[in-house]
């Protein structure tokens, strides 16, 4: 019986040990999580940009599709201005037209 009473007095006089999870420190705690929706169209409208730098102005999908016509227009008049050229000194490529219908009619 003396040994459990000297347990119970033992317990009643030992504290648990405190410990901190976070460290304290010495400024405000960070703020956790995603925060507030921010309605970020409306702010670059107002001028609000989270990064300053240098504005690339990137070319529209329709600006881009009408540079390649462009090129591809360019490419086919180029091609088709030396069809004539040929075509004026007796010099025309029937080849490529000429295989075609070989294969088509199952000749060679």
């Amino acid at each position: 019986m003396k040994a459990k009473e000297f347990i119970v007095e033992y317990k009643k006089n030992r504290r648990a040990p405190k410990f901190n999870i976070k460290p304290r420190t010495g400024h405000a705690p960070t703020q956790t999580g995603a925060g507030e929706h921010r309605d970020k169209k409306k702010e670059q409208k107002q001028g609000h940009e989270k990064h300053k730098g240098k504005a690339v102005e990137e070319a529209s999908a329709l600006e881009k599709f009408r540079k390649a016509a462009a090129e591809r227009e360019k490419k086919h008049d180029d091609i088709e201005a030396k069809r004539q050229a040929n075509a004026k000194q007796g010099k025309e490529d029937m080849k490529g037209a000429i295989d075609r219908l070989e294969k088509h009619l199952g000749g060679k």
